[in-house]
């Protein structure tokens, strides 16, 4: 390949002894091609570093290779959260070929500004706050797509990639009872968002199987959290598992102030891995790493790319739905109830001012 020339489809095919339409069923997956061809197609292809035409490609094979991604969220997308799942459904498109067309203004579809729908051969929508309106306009014009996120939906029905909290939450706090305890809080989450309401399922059947009887005070949501000292006070859990942003901190600092230990007085399973900051953390409890369970994120991406590309490839008896279980990270902040702290551990820094000047960085 003298003076840079790039090769095209008929000298890869000179090169490796074959015909153009080989190369072509083997480039699209439009055919079978022997295993030694393929081989040695793919020799010429690796030697020469040769690229399809993406646009005779997409001609070829009525396709664009262009992923369409319509994102319903600001664009610093949740403190990372939703930047994962970006990361993960990137990833797995670009081992596909696939380029990608982000949307971010998607409420307008229909308008002049999504025209652009018509370059993609599938679209992907994840957020907090994904507009029906936008998932219907794509299922009346037969594009496909799928839905990251379980939501309720007024008339569209698509197919989605969701993450089993149900399961994720039951299976926490039957860790939480295996080492011994029965007062187990749950604290965190929105009344009104569905996910949310999935987790404290999960978290209340997990204590009727153990025919513990729940109390309304150990099981508060987002906008009842900030009487986390008074709860503590009053129900005296030995557990907790935290969900969302708000709790984390203010816990830890009331805790260090009552004089309660963390994992001996109080043991915690928290729920986001991006909103800890690990020298508040040692400052405040003296470990290194909350015990967590967590949304694999880029799993969950990768997940919901591979199911849109088997409706884009015309696959027969695609499921409505595919679930992802949370992940299960062993840290510092559990154990049994009561256990006397490890040789060598001290709880906190020793500072005295240190739940002050975190307070003031809340």
């Amino acid at each position: 390949m003298a003076g840079g020339k790039k090769f095209n489809i008929s000298e890869v095919a000179q090169a490796a002894g074959v015909s153009k339409m080989t190369v072509s069923r083997m480039l699209n997956n439009t055919g079978i091609v022997a295993a030694a061809t393929r081989e040695k197609v793919q020799r010429v292809i690796d030697r020469y570093h040769y690229q399809p035409n993406p646009i005779a490609r997409g001609l070829a094979s009525r396709r664009t290779f262009v992923l369409g991604l319509m994102i319903f969220e600001h664009m610093d997308m949740d403190y990372h959260f939703f930047q994962l799942i970006f990361f993960g459904v990137e990833q797995e498109a670009r081992l596909l070929g696939y380029d990608m067309l982000l949307f971010s203004n998607p409420r307008k579809a229909g308008g002049r500004e999504n025209r652009c729908l018509g370059l993609v051969d599938g679209v992907i929508c994840f957020g907090t706050n994904i507009d029906n309106k936008a998932v219907e306009y794509l299922e009346d014009r037969g594009i496909p797509h799928v839905v990251i996120g379980r939501r309720l939906w007024l008339k569209a029905n698509p197919r989605s990639c969701v993450v089993d909290y149900f399961n994720g939450f039951r299976e926490a706090v039957n860790y939480l009872l295996k080492l011994g305890h029965r007062r187990i809080a749950f604290w965190g989450g929105c009344r009104d968002f569905s996910v949310d309401l999935e987790k404290h399922q999960g978290y209340r059947q997990a204590l009727c199987e153990a025919g513990i009887p729940g109390e309304e005070g150990m099981d508060l949501y987002d906008e009842e959290a900030a009487r986390i000292r008074n709860c503590i006070e009053r129900y005296r859990p030995t557990a907790l598992i935290m969900e969302g942003t708000r709790v984390p901190l203010p816990l830890l600092i009331n805790a260090r102030e009552m004089g309660l230990r963390i994992p001996e007085d109080l043991s915690v399973i928290y729920t986001r891995r991006d909103f800890i900051d690990i020298h508040s953390l040692y400052d405040l409890a003296g470990i290194h790493e909350l015990t967590m369970i967590s949304v694999p994120r880029r799993e969950l991406g990768a997940a919901g790319f591979r199911l849109l590309n088997r409706i884009i490839e015309g696959e027969e008896n695609v499921p409505g739905e595919v679930t992802i279980g949370m992940e299960f990270i062993l840290g510092e902040s559990c154990a049994p109830p009561g256990k006397a702290p490890e040789s060598g551990r001290k709880n906190g820094c020793g500072k005295e001012d240190t739940c002050e000047k975190i307070k003031n960085q809340i």
